[in-house]
């Protein structure tokens, strides 16, 4: 398979996940794998929520590369400072009241994912992900 692109701007706004799944469809339709835009939607979906609702980010910029073997994720936004990736894994045992409340949409990442890395640079969050497809 010849190397996919794609880079899609959206405004850290809810509003916007319909834009980023219209997106996500026709990158993956372009492909020819479209067995792919739930589970990538549900990383992106994940990480486009922590902006905007912890992040207090403006923008984000999504790329996509897509090649023979993997998909590699770079997800930038201008939010504060955080590593999603330095959360301890949360409890999935015992009771659900007794769960602390948070934590199960980064677990989610880091289990679809094959590899997962944070930076930060200037003033921008920079997360990189790569699946396996």
């Amino acid at each position: 398979m010849e190397s996919l692109k794609a880079e899609f701007k959206l405004k850290a706004e809810l509003m916007e996940l319909d834009e980023l799944v219209t997106k996500l469809v026709d990158f993956f339709e372009k492909a020819k794998l479209t067995n792919l835009v739930n589970s990538v939607n549900l990383v992106l979906e994940e990480l486009f929520a922590n902006s905007v609702n912890h992040g207090k980010a403006s923008e984000v910029i999504i790329r996509l590369n897509l090649n023979d073997d993997a998909l590699h994720i770079h997800y930038k936004d201008d939010g504060i400072a955080y590593n999603p990736f330095s959360t301890p894994k949360p409890n999935l045992k015992g009771p659900i009241e007794e769960r602390s409340i948070g934590g199960l949409g980064i677990h989610l990442i880091k289990e679809m994912t094959i590899h997962q890395s944070y930076e930060r640079n200037m003033n921008f969050n920079l997360i990189s992900l790569t699946m396996n497809i």
